[in-house]
């Protein structure tokens, strides 16, 4: 249905805005396109323009708890005409878009050297770097200002107002660019993950929903959340009345998710946003969710090169 009401914005010779990856990235690196976005474009038979900005995920990181004022850029070109867009084989557009639409926050500040008030403030990062990449512990990051560190072994850095980090303890390698020590963890996810059939995470929370007439999110639940590589098992008593909801977790590329606060699960039309009880393990949940949709594609894709 919502195909079709996009489609009719540009037969009726109007502009559509598509956000297509729809999520503000963590650690400075483009989150996942879904594959089915290009061969929708490429269905909508129109021009195709892109808007890219620069600068902004140091205004406003998705962990940050304030925002840093400074400069942004916009980039606005037409990638293709509505002429040529059906004469060009699928994956070479979806290269195309990826080309123009994939991005690196930190790549790209190393040559803009752009100061950003607060720039240096951390606080609130150890709920996406969660993983100490010198001694491997989960959950024992903390910050305080401009400084983070590891509980458990020393580990430590500073950032300064660029954004870039230094490291300041003896121990451990130093990781200038955030979505570097990033890597580290979802490298470790992926080693704890990869042929784990019967892997399986819990997590206990509160349950919120959208109520429509006050337009904001409202508690109406509890329940525990089930992930495993299959399917994502939502049980609990919502609205007095118990539920239980199964999700393909390969359906997800990522999660609609807060650091440290909360991640969403979308059935349909109905958004439950789980507020975990431990909001430290929010972002694990979403780095599962996102290797078991990656690991799920590769799948596939082998598959359909088998055959």
């Amino acid at each position: 249905h919502d195909m079709k009401d996009m489609k009719a914005v540009i037969d009726g010779g109007g502009i559509l805005a598509l956000y297509p990856a729809g999520l503000m990235c963590e650690d400075g690196l483009s989150t996942p396109i879904p594959v089915a976005t290009y061969r929708f474009l490429q269905w909508m038979h129109a021009d195709v323009y892109v808007a890219k900005t620069q600068g902004a995920y140091f205004v406003h990181p998705k962990w940050a708890k304030k925002k840093r004022p400074g400069r942004t850029y916009l980039d606005i070109y037409k990638l293709v005409s509505a002429e040529d867009i059906g004469n060009i084989p699928a994956e070479e557009f979806a290269a195309m878009c990826e080309n123009a639409l994939l991005f690196d926050a930190y790549s790209e500040q190393e040559e803009l050297r752009i100061r950003y008030k607060g720039g240096d403030n951390l606080e609130g990062l150890e709920n996406v770097l969660y993983m100490c990449p010198h001694c491997g512990k989960e959950f024992s990051v903390k910050t305080e200002g401009n400084r983070i560190f590891c509980t458990e072994c020393g580990f430590a850095q500073e950032a300064d107002e660029y954004g870039f980090m230094k490291k300041t303890s003896e121990v451990g390698k130093e990781y200038r660019h955030v979505s570097d020590w990033n890597k580290e963890i979802m490298a470790a996810c992926e080693k704890e993950l990869s042929g784990n059939e019967d892997f399986e995470m819990s997590v206990d929370a509160d349950i919120h929903m959208i109520d429509f007439g006050e337009k904001r999110f409202k508690p109406v639940g509890s329940g525990t959340v089930r992930l495993t590589p299959k399917h994502i098992y939502l049980e609990g008593t919502v609205k007095g009345e118990r539920i239980e909801k199964v999700m393909a977790t390969a359906s997800f590329p990522s999660l609609p998710f807060k650091p440290g606060k909360y991640f969403e699960l979308q059935d349909g039309e109905i958004t439950y946003r789980c507020l975990p009880s431990d909001g430290s393990i929010t972002q694990k949940v979403v780095n599962c969710t996102k290797y078991f949709y990656h690991a799920m594609q590769e799948h596939r894709a082998h598959q359909e090169a088998t055959v």
